[in-house]
Parts: structure tokens; sequence; C-alpha cells
């Protein structure tokens, strides 16, 4: 049982995304937390030139994208989740298409990234990066943004803090929700963050579903960005932005193309 639990396919992301037994296991996200670190970013990090935009990526159903629109910086949400795509839309109906727009796109193809740009800034938030199964296609992600912005661009990366998770992980738990109970595995495993989660579905269905995430400490993520061509401005651990250290709840990377 233990090996046919961790049999994990490299498009995990594809299949458990797009389930809507994924959004009744985590439930509506932090509306106010989002609100709030965006507003941290508007004031403090992201000041777009008149005529550019921001892409907003793996923006799953657009509550940062939203938040931006608000702040009145024209932003671009892109998910590979159709579903997810469609109820962003749904959502930021009232803004204009100038000010807000949506699209399904993969962020490894540099064309899907460019639908929209070049922008003046780029966020991945919320842990959307590390998902894939080789270095070379975080590699080409990161690449594709740093084409994708103009000279002088941002891009924000906010990612887990391994060094937390490493000393709080639980590695077995079961949660109820509206009726389903889900039960959970997680681990440390050859560099990745690993979780199973089993469950029946609405019909009654045995499902098993993944998630797993490369363990990219701050340090790897650096140098990821710098190899590439970015300049380091701050690694911040909250989303206050506050000093990032082994016990802070979030990394977050504020580089620039130059």
């Amino acid at each position: 049982m233990q090996k046919e639990l961790w049999k994990i396919p490299d498009d995990w992301f594809v299949r458990w995304f797009n389930t809507p037994d994924y959004h009744r296991l985590y439930g509506p996200r932090n509306q106010e937390e989002a609100d709030a670190f965006v507003d941290c970013l508007a004031d403090e990090v992201i000041a777009l030139p008149p005529g550019q935009r921001l892409l907003e990526c793996a923006c799953g159903a657009g509550r940062h994208a939203i938040r931006f629109a608000h702040r009145g910086i024209p932003v671009h949400g892109m998910d590979l989740a159709a579903n997810s795509i469609a109820e962003a839309r749904k959502k930021g109906s009232g803004y204009p298409d100038e000010l807000l727009s949506f699209s399904t796109g993969d962020m490894r193809n540099l064309s899907d990234v460019m639908s929209h740009g070049p922008y003046g800034a780029i966020t991945l938030l919320f842990t959307s990066f590390g998902y894939f199964a080789t270095d070379e296609e975080h590699f080409q992600t990161l690449e594709n943004f740093h084409e994708a912005l103009h000279l002088g661009g941002i891009f924000v990366l906010d990612f887990l803090n391994v060094a937390l998770l490493r000393s709080t992980l639980v590695p077995h738990e079961i949660v109820d929700r509206d009726g389903t109970s889900f039960e959970i595995w997680r681990r440390i495993n050859d560099g990745w963050i690993e979780k199973a989660i089993r469950f029946d579905d609405e019909q009654g269905r045995p499902q098993l579903h993944h998630e797993r995430v490369r363990a990219f400490d701050s340090d790897a993520l650096s140098r990821m960005l710098t190899g590439i061509g970015f300049h380091l401005q701050k690694i911040a651990g909250d989303y206050k932005l506050g000093p990032h250290s082994a016990t802070s709840p979030r990394c977050i990377l504020i580089s620039q193309k130059q």
C-alpha cells in the first residue's frame, strides 16, 4: 500500500487543481490576508509606469489579481486550470478589460506567458512554483518571466519556507470537509515535499491525488534567480514583507530585471 500511495504522476497539478474536491478540501482562501499582501506590494514594491501591466501568474480564482485591479494596477491573470479561470472571470466581471483580464496558460510556455506582455511586473504567489518534474522546467519558467518583463520590471516569488516546514511537518492527519473525509500523508523525500490525499468523491468513488513541491530553500531560489539575470533586491519572511528567518512563515523573493 505504501508504495502505491507515493506513485506521483508528473502532471499531478493538472489533475488535482482542476477538480471540485481540491476546492472542497482547502475551502475559501483567506481573502483578507490576500488583500493585505497585495496592498503591501502595491504600496512598497510595484509601481508600474503608464501603459504597463502586471502578470499575476498561477492566479487561481483571481483573489490577488482582483485586488491589484481594485488598487488601480492593470493586471492579467493566467492559470493552467480552466475552472479556476472561469471563476476568476466571474468574480472580476465588474472591471474593464484594460484593467483586469484572464486567460488559461502554462508558465513553462513563453508564448502563454507573453500573451498580454511584456509586463512591468510579474507575481507568482502562494507557492505556485516548484511543481515540475525537472529543474530544467523550473529554470525555463523563470527564464520566461525574465524574458516577459520590461527592463526594470519587478518579479515577486512567494514560496513556502522549507526550514520552517521541516520542523513543523505533520506526517498524517484526517480532515473532514462538508461530509468528506480526506486522509492526508506528508513527507520530505529526495528533495521534494510530497503529499498524498485519499478520499471518496461525491459519487462514493475512491480517489487518490497528490501534491509535490521541490524543496527549494532561499539560497537555492536566490541562485536560480541571479543565475538567470535577475537582481535580487530583498528576501522577506511574511506578507508584511518583514525579515526572513528559519522560523518565518514565508520565503518571498523580490527581484528586478536589469
